[in-house]
């Protein structure tokens, strides 16, 4: 064989490359792979290359999208607020328009919506926000969110956003810039009461409510004035959404959407809960305007909740019937009852403290008469019959029905009299059987012959005239039935707190007498119509009647042996003169 040494020499080169090549490297370390190369130059490319930023530009093209409708002053300033940052920060200032349709979703290039619009970038912020919290979210260059769980803190989502984003407030103009998409803050408020309703947490329910806008609107005004108190908010759903849990249904009984067995009329509803199973279900039932319904189930539950520490709210297995009246007045929570006492065998007193929604005190003095054991009598002055020019007070009036032979153990101020004219009634007034005054067009109460108390409005009278044993007249019907009349429809007055007299018929028969002080602010703030037919349910009334009330508010109450003491605080200073009085009584034998 021949030898070849150029062989030898190339695998000597081939060899020291080799070498070279580790030495490289570094010792005991593999060599990469082309495609590990490969992928980590790729990785480094990613890791340091940005995508343009988008901003949004504050400009004269800047439409700010409110809601529709009647605003509240607190929304109002927000406007005003970002309005006045506009003409600060752009030449030509920015547009504000309401957020309404033409058949369909009107949109602008560029917009700020601000609060609880009808955009969907509205709902989506809005339905994650509890009473107190607010937000803003620049959400793409053409869209800016500022919204809050209430115009409270939509007003404050508005001044955070504008100084945060431009350093403009009250006094200080700002500086225009370009805004990152983004860019957002969140307020989350921090709530010292924790909630349980029916003894489970407020947060374990979700809110039921028939599938229209309407009580979708009252779902949430209920979920915002718990998560107001709590910050827990509430899932809503509809009946066919509903799969179980504990829930609130909101406007019916059931699951399904029913009913009680009754109407609970305009201005009542009814609240209950039961256990099916593992779920807690509580009923707020109801045919009225369901906003209203909402609002006062709100104002019912959460009435006696304290600021801070854990709190139960406790409902009966059986319906109760509540008051949703419409005036602004409403929302008394009582505070504490105290000097129960029986005056006599047959009748009952109780002075009832509460709390309007103010926070002032409201002071109720409460008779409660048994019928079969004492009767009621209108007491007249001179315990006569003359209606014209003539005048007593309450006390002068039990006077003189104790010196014509009553024993007498209390009394309240009646009917309405011209104070300004003869004194005579405005409406019924029948005294032992005779008519003194017709009814004129206007409510009323009397005891029959058969020593059963009634009432009613001037259309019902018919059925009764000739019936009555003693009657006197009033100024509104405020329960009926159990259910709550229209007392709202009244005159602005009526809406007002004032010192009234009351009287109300309770299923077994009894009847109520109740004065509540007023225009002393210290002791009693007074109370509105809607107070009294709700103070009236809660004492156990179905049937109610709103009397003279202001100066004329009395109530007075007797040992039946001559001692007399004057129970509440006439808002005059003194008695006032009246026409007649209701007076509690037996025939002496």
């Amino acid at each position: 064989m021949r030898y070849c040494w150029k062989k030898d020499v190339i695998r000597v080169i081939g060899l020291l490359l080799a070498i070279l090549l580790l030495t490289a490297c570094g010792e005991g370390e593999p060599a990469e792979t082309e495609a590990e190369s490969t992928q980590t130059v790729s990785e480094t490319v990613v890791a340091t290359t940005e995508a343009p930023k988008e901003y949004f530009k504050l400009s004269a093209d800047v439409y700010v999208v409110r809601p529709t409708g009647e605003l509240s002053e607190t929304m109002l300033a927000a406007i005003k607020m970002i309005s006045g940052a506009g003409k600060a920060l752009v030449e030509k200032g920015i547009t504000v328009t309401e957020d309404w349709y033409r058949d369909e979703l009107v949109r602008h290039e560029f917009e700020i919506l601000l609060g609880t619009t009808n955009r969907p970038e509205s709902g989506a912020a809005y339905d994650a926000l509890s009473y107190y919290d607010y937000c803003y979210e620049v959400l793409s260059p053409n869209v800016v969110v500022i919204c809050g769980g209430s115009d409270s803190a939509t007003l404050n989502a508005v001044q955070k956003f504008l100084f945060d984003c431009y350093g403009y407030r009250a006094g200080a103009q700002g500086e225009w810039k370009e805004i990152p998409v983004g860019t957002s803050y969140t307020h989350r408020q921090s709530y010292d009461l924790t909630l349980k309703l029916c003894g489970e947490p407020i947060g374990n329910y979700t809110i039921v409510h028939k599938d229209n806008a309407l009580h979708l609107a009252a779902a949430k005004l209920l979920r915002a004035a718990l998560s107001k108190a709590c910050g827990v908010l509430l899932p809503l759903a509809t009946v066919e959404e509903y799969q179980g849990g504990d829930a609130i249904l909101l406007g019916m009984a059931d699951t399904d959407g029913s009913h009680l067995y009754r109407d609970f009329g305009s201005y009542s509803f009814a609240m209950k809960y039961e256990k099916r199973g593992e779920d807690t279900l509580v009923a707020v039932d109801s045919t009225a305007n369901i906003n209203l319904v909402a609002q006062a189930c709100a104002d019912t539950l959460l009435t006696s909740a304290p600021g801070r520490g854990e709190y139960d709210i406790a409902l009966s297995e059986e319906a109760r019937i509540y008051c949703a009246c419409a005036d602004a007045m409403y929302g008394l929570s009582l505070v504490k009852v105290s000097d129960e006492a029986e005056v006599t065998d047959g009748l009952q007193y109780s002075k009832r403290s509460y709390r309007d929604k103010d926070g002032k005190p409201v002071v109720a003095y409460v008779l409660e008469v048994d019928l079969n054991k004492l009767e009621l009598i209108n007491a007249t002055p001179n315990y006569g019959d003359v209606i014209f020019n003539v005048k007593a007070t309450t006390l002068q009036a039990m006077k003189s029905a104790d010196a014509a032979g009553w024993q007498v153990f209390a009394g309240v101020n009646a009917d309405f009299f011209r104070i300004n004219g003869d004194y005579s009634p405005q409406g019924l007034c029948v005294k032992e059987g005779k008519i003194l005054s017709g009814v004129s067009d206007r409510p009323w109460f009397g005891i029959t012959k058969e020593g059963t108390a009634v009432m009613g409005t001037a259309s019902d009278y018919a059925k009764y005239h000739g019936k009555l044993r003693e009657a006197v007249g009033g100024s509104a019907v405020l329960l009926r039935g159990g259910f709550v009349e229209n007392v709202s429809y009244q005159a602005a007055s009526k809406a007002d707190r004032h010192p009234r007299t009351l009287v109300g018929i309770k299923e077994d028969g009894k009847v109520l007498l109740v004065a509540i002080d007023g225009r002393q602010a210290a002791l009693s703030n007074g109370a509105s119509l809607s107070d009294c037919a709700a103070i009236l349910l809660e004492l156990g009334a179905v049937d109610g009647v709103n009397l003279d009330g202001g100066g004329s508010t009395t109530v007075i109450t007797s040992d039946g042996a001559g001692k007399y003491s004057v129970r509440n605080s006439p808002s005059d200073g003194s008695l006032r003169n009246v026409y007649n009085s209701l007076v509690v009584a037996k025939k002496e034998n």
